[in-house]
């Protein structure tokens, strides 16, 4: 059967006193709807039509039955409804047994989101049952009824709260009306002590058959069960960080340079394992292909070395990550050709941060207290030429330099050693201060007066009296220093400075 050339009945799915539903399929649009089908001229077919028409105000609601069309034709009116999909809630219930108090909540907040437009059009005598409401996949909900199914006014705010009550305890409370003259109806912490204690008021309160002890509207009821529902969100999320936080120290114990975050899977993979990480970087020429391709490979060959140990090879946006197991590292790949020379490979090595050594050094920080994310440089100093100065003589101005420098740019900082032997140099800035000038500062060769490295004249006036200060203490050849320096009660002190 054809109706109104657009729509094919495919089956009955009711036959009720005044109308027929079906359930069929727009032929255009190949989209299921159910048509509802009355008689025309009736009281009934009236109403219905001018329930209809109220009704699609409330279409943009997600959530609310959605009346597609209306029309008459051969004696009858015809209303055209979008088709519900998903689950019933009745079902769903049926099916899950008792639910976690979160999603029960999150359930009658959803309908609050949908029934309040109605009440504010007028539609306060929907009839709300489980059986009228659809649950998608997702956890969507949606109602439907037909627009001829309505009767006394509607307490939305008991009927959502009675809802919760069922899902809860799998008892239906009295009816209101019978609570009015009779109330045996238990309470839900009776029913169930380990329910919330203030989700629990919020539900009792929505189920006072008294007015001026219930919610007043939908709106208030809603705002309760969300400010309950934020609360629930900061406990949940301070959990895992609190948990994070002491694996995080734990992990880290594990790892200097990079001193990248780990993910709590990570953490808890490589708990109580002292880890290597290394990056593999690769060349320019590489296409994206091979590199997924090498991707792959460097997983099972990583895979095949560690064993049972726990390893982790990642794609990082073009740059390959590796964790493993530090003495599988240092016994299968350390020393090796073992990567792909098409990879540039960054290490992770050990950094002993040390404190500050003078207090004039005021930017100068212990490695946490920079902001990550952060940047570690290693910094390779060239030996002086004097062979009077011994070799911790050496170690003891090259760190001074750096930290001079450093001190011009008044940016926090911390300096360490790297290796056994210590004779690198290893520096942790931010990674918002990670500029031009930095690198121009850092980087600039040992054997070079710092005026002829172009930093001088493109820094601020007061960068370039700091850096002038500190470039008329060395010496242009190998920057023999021309002082000396020496510790005195704890202060760093200057001796015989030649302009």
């Amino acid at each position: 059967m054809i109706l109104d050339e657009r729509y094919e009945i495919k089956s009955v799915l009711k036959q009720a006193d005044g109308y027929t539903l079906y359930h069929a399929r727009h032929l255009r649009l190949k989209k299921t709807v159910w048509i509802q089908e009355l008689d025309a001229g009736i009281e009934m077919a009236d109403q219905a039509q001018q329930r209809a028409r109220a009704w699609s105000d409330c279409s943009a609601v997600e959530g609310m039955v959605h009346i597609c069309d209306q029309f008459g034709m051969n004696g009858k009116v015809y209303i055209i409804y979008e088709a519900p999909t998903g689950q019933r809630l009745s079902e769903y219930l049926g099916e899950k047994g008792t639910l976690p108090e979160t999603e029960l909540a999150g359930i009658v907040l959803k309908l609050c989101k949908i029934f309040s437009p109605a009440c504010s059009i007028g539609l306060d005598d929907l009839p709300v049952t489980v059986e009228k409401i659809y649950r998608q996949e997702d956890g969507a909900l949606s109602f439907f009824a037909c627009v001829t199914e309505y009767g006394q006014k509607t307490d939305y705010v008991y009927e959502l709260c009675e809802i919760f009550y069922e899902g809860v305890t799998k008892k239906k409370p009295p009816q209101k009306r019978i609570r009015i003259l009779f109330d045996e109806m238990e309470s839900l912490l009776d029913c169930q002590p380990r329910l919330d204690g203030v989700l629990a008021a919020i539900i009792e309160k929505g189920l006072q058959v008294e007015p001026e002890k219930s919610f007043a509207s939908l709106s208030e009821l809603e705002i309760a069960l969300a400010n309950w529902e934020g609360q629930q969100e900061k406990k949940k999320r301070g959990i895992p960080y609190r948990i994070a936080g002491c694996l995080l120290c734990a992990v880290l114990l594990g790892i200097g340079l990079l001193g990248l975050y780990q993910r709590y899977e990570e953490q808890i993979r490589f708990f109580g394992v002292e880890t290597q990480l290394v990056l593999l970087v690769p060349n320019e020429n590489m296409t994206r292909k091979e590199y997924l391709e090498a991707v792959d490979m460097l997983k099972e060959q990583i895979g095949q070395v560690s064993g049972r140990a726990p390893c982790l090879v990642q794609d990082q946006g073009g740059t390959i990550r590796v964790l493993m197991e530090k003495k599988v590292y240092e016994a299968s790949i350390a020393g090796e050709d073992f990567f792909d020379p098409a990879f540039r490979v960054i290490a992770e090595v050990d950094v002993d941060w040390m404190n500050r050594i003078s207090k004039k050094l005021e930017h100068w920080v212990g490695a946490d207290a920079v902001a990550d994310p952060s940047v570690v440089w290693e910094y390779t100093m060239e030996a002086y030429s004097k062979k009077e100065h011994t070799a911790e003589e050496k170690q003891y101005h090259n760190i001074v330099t750096v930290a001079n420098r450093l001190e011009a740019l008044e940016i926090p900082y911390a300096i360490g050693l790297i290796g056994e032997s210590g004779d690198q140099i290893a520096v942790k800035v931010s990674q918002k201060d990670q500029t031009e000038w930095i690198s121009d500062v850092l980087l600039a060769r040992m054997q070079t007066d710092i005026h002829t490295t172009g930093t001088a004249t493109e820094t601020t006036p007061k960068e370039k009296a700091f850096l002038d200060e500190v470039a008329a203490t060395w010496v242009e050849n190998n920057y023999v220093h021309s002082g000396s320096y020496y510790y005195s009660d704890g202060e760093l002190v200057a001796e015989n400075i030649s302009e």
